[in-house]
């Protein structure tokens, strides 16, 4: 689960940067942001996998990748550096109670 977590935030920091490259200002608008994570996170089958423990699994994972990777575009460069290194330490369950805690600290 950590590894699944950790990849979908890295993938979505990679194409944060991939879709900066092709805009000439080098910035990414909320709309790009929105869109991205629509497509990494919301549109995905639940039901791709037949098993039940491997899809809450994974559905999981995406609901706190979807969540942190939202609160990771609230904030600035380098807070978000400082951010994005402390979590990269962190274990599964620590990782995941930091996602819930700043869910709550939001709401």
């Amino acid at each position: 689960r950590n590894l699944e977590l950790q990849a979908q935030v890295d993938t979505y920091l990679v194409l944060l940067l991939f879709v900066a490259f092709f805009r000439k200002t080098q910035r990414v608008s909320r709309t790009d942001r929105r869109w991205l994570r629509f497509h990494l996170f919301a549109a995905q089958d639940p039901h791709a996998y037949i098993d039940k423990n491997i899809r809450r699994r994974y559905l999981e994972a995406t609901e706190l990748a979807a969540s942190y990777t939202q609160y990771l575009d609230t904030l600035n460069g380098m807070r978000r550096l400082d951010e994005i290194r402390r979590f990269r330490s962190l274990d599964y369950t620590a990782k995941k109670q930091r996602i819930l805690a700043l869910a709550d600290r939001s709401a």
